[in-house]
């Protein structure tokens, strides 16, 4: 998340996400599950490093998880914690920052999911958070994350994107400068309706990172890397491999 966390997209993030059809963890969630297949993960425990409001710990309770999350913004935990109450004996959440990432006990997954390690903007934040994964985990336990390519920063971050609803309009304005590899949107978020509050807005900045900036940090960081394959997360074709896909295991 951007560095002080979300504050204004909190409060519409699951219906933001819900106008697209399908959330991006839902989108996401059959590679989540192939990843477990592909290399014999069972379930076990799992930290969410930037879990947003708690959809994808939803989706691996059935499956025997034991997760928990944590998010620089303290408006997604509140949500999160709302969502994920009745199931509170095996999902729990809480405030924190990435690059500060500290755990009681250690988990034999980390997974950080939609572009969240985008948002940190230096390679000393992105080294300093596998540092605190690699002491998240368990010996030969496992980091799962993707990462938006400049592809996607290319087709996607760009122009004035705005979607309506009943009580509030969201406006994302994006750019993208290839050169710094720097991503900026500017979310506004307009009230309407008989609860009329005033407009909110606040500016998310992301880094694309490069492929061997990612494997340096992470090896430098005591993990082996296994996979970091470009992928179409939407599963249509005319979208593209916008993202890239990354599996890599804690060296003991």
């Amino acid at each position: 998340m951007i560095s002080a966390g979300y504050k204004v997209l909190p409060a519409v993030y699951d219906r933001w996400q819900g106008t697209y059809g399908k959330d991006y963890s839902s989108l996401i969630f059959p590679r989540i599950l192939e990843t477990f297949r592909r290399y014999s993960i069972p379930a076990s425990t799992l930290l969410d490093v930037a879990c947003g409001t708690g959809t994808l710990a939803l989706l691996l309770r059935p499956y025997g998880w034991r997760v928990r999350g944590i998010d620089g913004s303290a408006g997604m935990v509140r949500k999160a914690r709302e969502k994920c109450r009745p199931f509170r004996s095996r999902i729990s959440f809480g405030h924190q920052v990435m690059q500060d990432l500290r755990v009681r006990s250690r988990v034999d997954v980390c997974t950080c999911m939609f572009d969240s390690l985008n948002h940190l903007t230096t390679l000393r934040d992105l080294r300093v958070t596998f540092r605190g994964m690699r002491s998240a985990l368990n010996p030969g336990g496992w980091v799962i994350f993707d990462v938006n390519n400049d592809a996607c920063y290319r087709t996607l971050w760009h122009g004035t994107q705005t979607l309506e609803h009943h009580d509030f309009v969201l406006r994302f304005t994006n750019s993208y400068n290839p050169v710094r590899r720097l991503a900026r949107s500017h979310v506004n978020v307009q009230w309407r309706g008989k609860r009329r509050r005033p407009d909110q807005e606040e500016v998310v900045v992301e880094r694309c990172f490069t492929r061997s900036e990612l494997r340096s940090a992470l090896t430098m960081n005591g993990f082996r890397v296994l996979e970091s394959d470009d992928f179409n997360f939407a599963g249509i074709p005319e979208v593209g491999e916008l993202k890239m896909w990354w599996v890599a295991k804690r060296l003991q």
